[in-house]
This record gives C-alpha cells, structure tokens and sequence, in this order.
C-alpha cells in the first residue's frame, strides 16, 4: 500500500471538508440573520390578533416597534445581507471552489438553511395571508373564494385585518388553493399559527424536492448556487413564500418524468403547475419536444418572459416574477459569465425593496439610479455572452481598424 497516497488523499478530504463546513457555516448565518430580521416587520393587525390570546407573543410588537423606528439602519443591514448572499452564490458558482467542496455537506447546508428561510416572516409580501385566508373561505366558511373576496368577512374575521387587497376574489389556480388547503385539514381552519408555519414547511419540502430534481435533470454541484443558495430565490420563494414554487417544482417534477419517458406523470405534473399559476402553460410545448430542442425552446422563452415582464407597465421589475425564468434557465446549460451576470440581475432586483424598507411606502427612490436601465443592460449582456456577439464585434472592430 501506498501510505504517501492514502495521507494525501486524508489531507485532501480534510481540505474538502474544511472548505464545505465553512460555506455551511456562513449561509446558515445568513440565513438565521434573515430570520431575525423578517420579523422586525410582522404587521400590528397580525400581532394585535395573536397577542389577544398569547399575551407572551407582545415582544413581536417591541420588534416591529423597532423596525417601524428604525427604518434607515435596518434598510442598509437588509443591503449588507443581500450583497453578503450574493457574493457567497458568486463563489460558490467559481469551478474551482466548486469541485473542492463536498456535495454531501452542502445538502445538509441547503436542507438547514431551506428550513430556516421558511420560517422567516414574509416581510416583503403579504400573498401567503391571501392563500391562507382563500383555503379558510373553502373550509370553514364553505364558499367559493373565486366568487367571495375576503372583504365580504371583513367585520367577522381577524385575519382580514393584516390582508391587503381584500376587495379581490382569488386569482390563482385550483392546484394553488388545494395546496394552501392542507395546513387547514391538518390543524383546523382557525388556527392561524399552526396553519401559517404549516403552509411555510410544505414550501421548505417543495423548495428542496425541486432543487433534487434539479440536481437529477443534470445542474450537478451548480445547484446549491443556482438554486439552493439563490438569495432572490431564496426571499421570494421562502421567505415570502409566493406560490410561483409550487408552479416551479410541479414544472420541474414534469421534466423528471419526461426524462424517464414517463409521459402520464409528466402531463399530470405539468397540468398541476399551470392550475397553480397559469403562466407555466408557456412550457407546454416541452413535452413535445426532443432534449436538444427543448433547451433551445427555454432558451427563447428565458428571453422572451424578460421581454414580456418589462413591457408591462403597472408594476415594473417586480422581483418575484423573475423567479418565473427559473424554470427554465437551469436547464439550458449557460456559461459561467452569463451565470455572474444573472446573479447580479437578481441581487438588483432585490435592491428594489431598499427604498421601501427606509421609507414604509412603495414607489420612493431606489437605491441603484437608473436601475431599470442597468437592468435591461445586464439581460443584452447576458444575450451577448451566449451569442458570442462580443467576439464577433471585438473581430469587425479589428478588421476595421486593419484596414484602416
């Protein structure tokens, strides 16, 4: 036996693991500093209702208090913990680091770090009080939440008090509504508490389920970055708990089981994620496509939803409709400079909430000028890298000066 080569390799695994536990270690910092932090902005109509039967929950009301007084600190710590995020998805991505760190470590990192994001408050969004409170509609009130809006409980029902846009009947798909159900059959309709962490637990399963389904369909090592360790993914799906996760995870269980050519399944998973959130349908194509083709196919649409979300003009670059896009990004196997720039695209996306946090209100000055601007610059870049455009332009300009 070699023994030189058995102490290199203990030395290597050592390394390896070194490596990997201190990734860990900061992404689970981050992710209990995010945790903390959501929950200086629960609402006062949620904490006046809690506090009614639980006296002891009143210190929530000393955090938002804190919060509410605090605005200017706690919108640059918010900064700091994005751009904190941002850089550990940046080197985690680099092949170099990549290889050196352990797949297993970083699983049990994603698995911590998906539970503690999901029990953060959703601090900038108050969607998952609307899924909540449409599933109680059904199974305490017995009505059609499609036909009732919540507005129609308003005087009988605390829980409309921290919901906004109650004048609004239920716009998501039936898969949606069967979901946020679930919680409700298990803990009863009126127990807020239990169906709230709940329905944010069953996102923390879907959330890391999509991201092993992701790492099946052939994102390797690259998911934790992608995917687990995403900080726009990471706000949104969890944390804020939007129900474009369900529509995501259904969508990628549908490629699984195309890959395995187990095509009834796969109908039935896509078919499940557009009645979550119809803008799936767009994929339905996929099925009918060959693997070649159909990375070609979410290449366009990649492209073409960034087009169609910056065309609308009632509520621009609102970040969680980016997460659409990653339902197809991960599978069309970009470069690594197209990646950086992506990240960066969602760490800009995320800056958006910087003035709302400072100020309480929606629409002050963002933090980046021109952001909408630098926007659409990064997504031509990105187009630019993937065409090799840049060498294409970089070679007439050569030739041009050649001749001249």
């Amino acid at each position: 036996m070699d023994w030189a080569k058995v102490e290199k390799s203990s030395k290597t695994i050592k390394t390896i693991n070194k490596l990997s536990f201190g990734v860990g270690i900061i992404m689970v910092a981050f992710s209990v500093l995010i945790l903390l932090f959501s929950y200086f902005w629960t609402d006062y109509g949620l904490i006046l209702m809690l506090t009614h039967t639980r006296p002891f929950l009143d210190q929530l009301n000393t955090l938002a208090n804190f919060g509410n007084t605090h605005r200017e600190v706690l919108a640059w710590t918010y900064f700091l913990l994005i751009a904190g995020m941002f850089g550990m998805q940046i080197l985690i991505f680099l092949p170099k680091l990549l290889a050196r760190l352990s797949a297993k470590i970083l699983f049990v990192t994603a698995g911590i770090t998906t539970f503690l994001f999901s029990l953060a408050y959703p601090f900038l969004s108050y969607d998952i009080f609307t899924y909540l409170f449409s599933a109680k509609t059904v199974w305490v009130y017995q009505a059609n939440p499609y036909l009732t809006a919540p507005e129609s409980f308003a005087s009988t029902d605390l829980w409309v008090s921290f919901m906004r846009n109650i004048q609004f009947t239920y716009p998501y798909g039936a898969v949606s509504l069967l979901y946020s159900l679930i919680p409700m059959i298990i803990f009863s309709g009126r127990r807020f508490i239990l169906n709230f962490f709940g329905l944010k637990l069953m996102n923390a399963i879907v959330f890391y389920l999509a991201g092993l389904i992701l790492f099946r369909l052939g994102s390797n090592k690259k998911v934790f970055s992608i995917w687990f360790f995403n900080p726009l993914l990471l706000i949104e799906l969890l944390a804020n708990s939007h129900n474009d996760l369900l529509m995501i995870g259904l969508f990628f269980l549908s490629l699984f089981y195309l890959r395995r050519k187990e095509i009834k399944k796969a109908w039935a998973a896509l078919l499940a994620s557009v009645f979550t959130k119809y803008v799936s349908i767009i994929g339905l194509p996929a099925v009918f496509l060959s693997e070649a083709k159909r990375r070609c196919f979410f290449r366009i649409l990649s492209v073409g939803l960034v087009v169609l979300l910056g065309l609308q003009t009632n509520r621009p670059n609102q970040a969680w409709y980016y997460t659409w896009i990653y339902m197809f990004l991960p599978l069309i196997k970009l470069k690594t400079s197209s990646w950086g720039v992506i990240y960066l695209i969602g760490f800009l996306l995320l800056t958006h909430y910087f003035s709302f946090i400072r100020s309480g209100f929606w629409g002050g000055a963002k933090l980046i000028p021109n952001s909408q601007l630098l926007f659409y610059f990064l997504v031509i870049l990105v187009v630019f890298i993937e065409l090799d455009l840049w060498k294409m332009a970089v070679s007439k300009l050569g030739l041009i000066f050649k001749k001249s």
